[in-house]
């Protein structure tokens, strides 16, 4: 004889409590790809106005992984590599599975990178720019800025690119080594051979601005003084918003350039410097509006 349980209403309302609770846990994690477990139990309490307890939460987070639909991880599990900055040992984290899977696919890839064979490292690099939602440690942001080969502008131009994600989209921060590189690799691409590859300085430059380094503000007056450059420069990476920090920063240089191009009767260059620095009106003007709505 097959036994069967009749539910009663409360025993159904347990149940679809406990499905709207794993499906809020695991669309959390997708939606933020790693999220420390104390973060993620606050957001729950909030979620449903203080109405589960944190021995609910609890087990529902992990019957989500036993499920796997989620990992949990700690600091065992090399929090760097996974994107994770964290110096609390006693940290654990909720991630989408397939996070740790990219990571070792990562691992591969970046060994591939010290082959003596083209093939392979052209299959890293392609491999390094699919995982695009992996914050890389600055180890791997080191291995792969030292890759610029000043030589190669299709392999530079394809490293560049990521580096520029990682810290444009990922908020990647280098270190000194990297960014001396980065400044380098600029002046060396103020002439490019292969026009497929002409954004490469834009994307240098732009990464210089964000960083707000003050040879942002040398490659500026660079251009400005460059007939061969200037024409390139006047429609490019120099207004774009994702500047506008590090040009505020050095206004003061702005407009000492400004000075120096009406001296020489370079008028056509000193509006465009006059457009920058309204750009920078408008963009602050903006910034303390959007503040003003918090």
């Amino acid at each position: 004889m097959k036994l069967t349980r009749n539910l009663s209403t409360s025993d159904l309302d347990i149940i679809k409590n406990d499905i709207n609770l794993d499906l809020d846990i695991e669309t959390k994690v997708n939606e933020t790809k790693r999220i420390r477990i104390k973060e993620l139990v606050s957001f729950l309490k909030t979620l449903y106005g203080g109405k589960c307890s944190l021995r609910t939460i609890t087990r529902a987070i992990y019957r989500v992984r036993d499920k796997k639909k989620i990992l949990i991880v700690t600091k065992k599990d090399n929090f760097e590599q996974l994107g994770i900055e964290n110096k609390d040992g006693r940290a654990r984290y909720a991630i989408i599975p397939h996070l740790k899977n990219k990571h070792g696919l990562l691992d591969v890839a970046f060994k591939l990178l010290n082959s003596k064979n083209d093939a392979d490292i052209t299959l890293a690099l392609l491999e390094i720019e699919d995982t695009r939602d992996i914050t890389f440690s600055l180890d791997r942001l080191n291995i792969l800025t030292k890759k610029i080969s000043f030589t190669n502008e299709e392999k530079d131009y394809q490293i560049i690119r990521i580096i520029k994600d990682q810290i444009f989209y990922r908020k990647s921060i280098p270190d000194a080594q990297t960014l001396e590189i980065l400044r380098k690799a600029t002046v060396h691409y103020r002439t490019i051979k292969n026009p497929n590859y002409n954004n490469i300085r834009p994307y240098l430059i732009e990464l210089l601005g964000i960083l707000q380094d003050y040879s942002f503000i040398e490659e500026l007056k660079y251009d400005m003084f460059s007939e061969k450059t200037f024409e390139a420069a006047s429609g490019n990476v120099y207004s774009f918003y994702s500047v506008m920090d590090v040009i505020d920063k050095y206004q003061a240089e702005l407009f000492t350039i400004q000075r120096d191009l009406m001296r020489k009767g370079l008028e056509k260059n000193t509006k465009y410097i006059q457009y920058v620095r309204n750009q920078i009106k408008v963009y602050l003007r903006q910034r303390e509006q959007k503040g003003n709505l918090h």
